[in-house]
């Protein structure tokens, strides 16, 4: 399939490319990019990655974030 993907502003920082017609969306993340079909509700491609994103999958096994709830749980 071909699909004219267009930047979409996103809250948590992430890329986040759609195509709004036939549903499609990619999302680019530190660690691992997807291709997700919104019209179906399913995943196209998952944990596709650059060799910068192997990187941080394997800092991130190493060293996890920190849970984004946990962030925000009162001490």
């Amino acid at each position: 399939y071909r699909y004219r993907l267009h930047p979409v502003v996103s809250r948590t920082g992430a890329i986040r490319l759609e195509d709004v017609q036939r549903g499609a969306v990619w999302i680019q993340l530190a660690n691992k990019s997807m291709l997700m079909d919104q019209k179906n509700g399913r995943r196209l491609a998952d944990e596709c990655m650059s060799e910068r994103q192997m990187a941080v999958a394997e800092a991130y096994k190493k060293n996890p974030p920190q849970h984004l709830l946990e962030a925000a749980a009162p001490n």
